[in-house]
């Protein structure tokens, strides 16, 4: 089922949290609402969901506006962070729940939700653990326990709201993999709430970054991190340095150093923003990047992490991965060179505005 969000605008007393919000998720499709604390992602989700209601705007579920319906009418799964399950019940009657709560004329018989329940516990991997109770299960297995409940109600839209933000590290990951499977396997139309960009890039089909209140670019994965459309999208997807530059006769600097041509039609000053991953360190080579001075080295994962102060005053973060050295032993005062590999230019610049992108 297609869902749409049109013009949809929510505050709370004198708080706007949410301002013309526009969505489209097609039918099947995956999508990542993606922003810091605040943004307004999660009440967006809930309003999806039936658990609050927009001042304006409309929730269409493929044509039908669903905006004043119930949560219970929408027949919409929602997976909650810290799972909601009932120890007091069992697995089973945990994922049964749903089922038994509805009124009695739509209520399946019990061997039909005893069969249902057998089936989710399969799907969810969890087919020996009906008898068990919450607090004898790992968060992971607790979490899967959540989304089979979610969808024992055979909903027509999955909601999660931070699903994995109790678990650590290493179980997040394995539960993304797994919940992108089950995803694609059941074809249902989902909306994910996350503050973590590798959640959201690695799970969805599409991802909208929230600040503010707004959505302020809605994309595929690949596309919001190659052609970010705001400096706030660069800095929150990846992270960014931020160089000052300018434009002159449309030729790019940063300080008095010539980076290299960009397509704009006036002289403008402009930001740069650059991935530290998008920086490469050379021993100092006049003529071929950047000059500058190391100021400090820190080794963490497999990666050496750089500090590069410009001529221009500017300080430049910059990942080194191993093969890229060389045979170069990099030391603190030492002069190098630094060579942008992709970046992104914001500024008033005619004939290339809001934003141009340069990749080698």
């Amino acid at each position: 089922m297609q869902v749409a969000v049109q013009g949809l605008s929510k505050a709370f007393g004198e708080t706007a949290v949410l301002h013309d919000i526009n969505l489209l998720v097609p039918e099947g499709q995956f999508c990542a609402l993606l922003g810091p604390s605040g943004s307004g992602k999660t009440t967006l989700l809930r309003i999806i969901a039936g658990l609050e209601f927009a001042d304006l705007g409309r929730v269409l579920f493929d044509s039908t506006d669903v905006a004043d319906r119930s949560a219970r009418d929408r027949q919409v799964g929602f997976v909650f962070q810290h799972y909601a399950l009932f120890r007091h019940m069992t697995i089973a009657d945990n994922v049964a729940f749903g089922l038994q709560v509805r009124e009695r004329k739509l209520r399946p018989a019990a061997p039909v939700i005893k069969r249902r329940v057998a089936e989710l516990l399969e799907l969810v991997q969890l087919a020996d653990y009906g008898a068990r109770y919450p607090d004898q299960l790992s968060g992971g297995q607790r979490q899967r326990v959540a989304l089979a409940r979610a969808l024992a109600i055979e909903p027509r839209v999955l909601l999660l709201d931070e699903p994995f933000g109790a678990l650590d590290a290493r179980v997040r990951k394995d539960m993304r993999t797994w919940l992108r499977g089950l995803q694609t396997k059941l074809g249902l139309t989902s909306i994910l709430v996350t503050h973590d960009q590798d959640e959201a890039l690695e799970l969805a089909d599409s991802v909208a970054v929230m600040e503010h209140g707004h959505i302020i670019q809605c994309a595929s994965p690949q596309a919001i991190y190659d052609q970010p459309a705001t400096p706030a999208v660069y800095e929150f997807l990846g992270g960014a340095n931020r160089l000052t530059c300018r434009v002159s006769n449309g030729q790019l600097f940063v300080g008095d150093a010539l980076l290299g041509s960009l397509a704009a039609a006036d002289d403008a000053a402009a930001d740069l923003y650059v991935r530290a991953h998008d920086v490469e360190l050379l021993p100092t080579a006049p003529g071929t990047g950047l000059q500058g001075e190391l100021l400090r080295l820190t080794w963490g994962g497999g990666m050496t992490h750089a500090q590069v102060r410009l001529q221009s005053g500017d300080t430049l973060e910059v990942d080194v991965p191993p093969w890229s050295s060389q045979g170069h032993s990099w030391l603190v005062g030492q002069a190098v060179t630094v060579r942008l590999r992709r970046y992104g230019v914001f500024g008033s610049l005619a004939g290339a505005h809001p934003a141009a992108f340069v990749g080698i």
